[in-house]
């Protein structure tokens, strides 16, 4: 709805986790999560839902 919002570092981040997750690539989700972390420190919720994406990210790419 901001239309600001798409050149934010968080629009970035989420971009990032999508394509990540969409391909299947556990390694890059992980990296963008601890990029984005070095910049701004996720707390204690944000982090506990990253680390469900990313614990049910299946061979096809899709969330179980």
């Amino acid at each position: 709805m901001d239309a600001t919002f798409e050149s934010t570092r968080e629009s970035t981040f989420l971009k990032n986790i999508i394509g990540a997750v969409e391909e299947n690539d556990v390694e890059a989700f992980t990296n963008f999560v601890v990029e984005y972390d070095s910049f701004k420190k996720l707390d204690n919720w944000t982090t506990t839902i990253l680390l469900r994406i990313k614990k049910n990210v299946n061979s096809d790419g899709s969330l179980a």
